[in-house]
């Protein structure tokens, strides 16, 4: 969404804080099993989700000791522990525990026992490792490779999302049993990137996609994002790094990295190869529409299958041989040559909107396809939406980029009540 769209009032909670909820995929049924300390870098009782007294879908709290409703074992059970001290759960309850993030079935706790902690726990700790100031970036080679390029901004009275709305998700090719080693892998993913329950919850649906990654390598990504010490193209280098550790622990090919001016690299699932990739700068024009074109016809035979998942990020308008914009041709492609099965998400690598201002109603005029600012202009929208404490790591955005053409849920985060 571009933040100063405006849209029609739509449901959700009081005053249209939270998205309308689609059914629950079911964590649980996603990574059941694995014991996980939460306890960690943010410590207990910093207010965040669910502190007893004033939380959002309950008079006393998303949670509490005192039995208040939503709650009966949910994050962070008797005694108020931060996540309980033994994963997610309340007392004596399993993480992962049949149905949702505690012991109540689909996360009918909420997000934070009596005093609850912010739901990323053991995520980056603030003014540590991934601590940059509020929306900053890294130094120059000191992120750690594949590190949140964008640390997690959450104030200290919290936003929380409402509890899932009845039943879940079947078993998809996204889940794993309790002794796949990928439960665990996932687990130190979606702390590792500050992803929040309910989007980690609809990872699944990546079960059933083959993703590909389409990088703008021209040379206009060699521009510096304002405010920072990064390029478009250091952005860019940390956000293929992240899709290709979520997506190969769903899906064992990897992914296929796609670039405009170069070979592409296909089946990448170690993020080592991520850095070999990145270490010739971009150069060139932005020849996008013969790159999608040549994705589509080597995917076409799998789409009948599963979904074709293609994730383009620019920082442009495509141009043709000569090097002139040719919106025109981008556009008859998406509408005329793709199957039903294909589903196209465009990045914005750019801070600079009007030089996208192409892709601005895309979204809402074809089919299977969405649009998706840079990560500080979607944080604000949404925070806009939804209210200045919402939650909204790098690793949501990211979530958010590969899911948001197939799940409806995503696109409500920002389209204002």
């Amino acid at each position: 969404m571009y933040p100063n769209q405006q849209y029609t009032q739509r449901g959700g909670g009081p005053g249209g804080q939270y998205p309308p909820q689609q059914p629950s995929y079911g964590v649980g049924n996603m990574v059941p099993g694995h014991q996980q300390n939460m306890s960690g870098p943010y410590g207990g009782n910093q207010g965040g989700f669910g502190s007893a007294g004033g939380a959002p879908y309950n008079q006393s709290g998303f949670a509490g000791a005192a039995g208040a409703p939503y709650n009966q074992s949910g994050f962070g059970g008797a005694g108020g522990a931060p996540y309980n001290q033994s994963g997610f759960g309340g007392a004596g309850a399993a993480p992962f525990n049949q149905g949702g993030f505690g012991g109540a079935p689909h996360n009918q706790g909420g997000f934070g026992g009596a005093g609850g902690a912010p739901y990323n726990q053991g995520g980056y700790p603030q003014g540590q490792s991934g601590g940059y100031g509020p929306g900053g970036y890294p130094p120059p080679n000191q992120q750690p490779y594949g590190g949140n390029p964008h640390p997690q901004n959450v104030g200290p009275s919290g936003v929380g999302y409402p509890p899932a709305q009845g039943g879940g998700y079947g078993p998809s090719s996204g889940n794993f049993m309790s002794n796949d080693p990928r439960a665990q892998r996932l687990n130190q993913i979606i702390q590792q990137y500050e992803i929040n329950p309910q989007f980690a919850a609809r990872l699944q649906l990546l079960g059933n996609c083959e993703v590909v990654v389409l990088c703008d390598d021209s040379g206009s990504m060699n521009t510096p994002l304002q405010g920072t010490n990064q390029t478009r193209w250091d952005e860019l280098k940390s956000l293929v790094n992240i899709v290709v550790d979520i997506c190969s622990v769903m899906d064992s090919n990897g992914v296929d990295v796609y670039f405009l001016n170069r070979d592409p690299m296909l089946n990448v699932s170690d993020t080592r190869n991520v850095r070999q990739i990145f270490n010739m700068p971009p150069q060139g024009l932005t020849p996008l529409v013969p790159a999608l074109r040549r994705i589509i016809a080597a995917k076409r035979n799998q789409t009948f299958e599963k979904k074709l998942l293609i994730l383009i990020a620019t920082d442009g308008a495509p141009t043709n041989e000569y090097g002139q914009p040719d919106v025109g041709a981008l556009e008859a492609v998406l509408r005329q040559e793709r199957t039903q099965q294909t589903y196209v998400t465009f990045l914005a690598c750019t801070d600079d909107l009007p030089t996208v201002s192409y892709l601005s109603n895309w979204d809402k005029m074809i089919p299977n396809v969405d649009v998706i600012d840079d990560y500080r202009s979607e944080r604000a929208e949404i925070q806009r939406t939804r209210g200045g404490n919402f939650p909204f790591s790098y690793g949501d955005y990211i979530v958010k980029s590969l899911l948001g053409a197939i799940d409806p849920w995503f696109d409500s985060l920002d389209d204002r009540a």
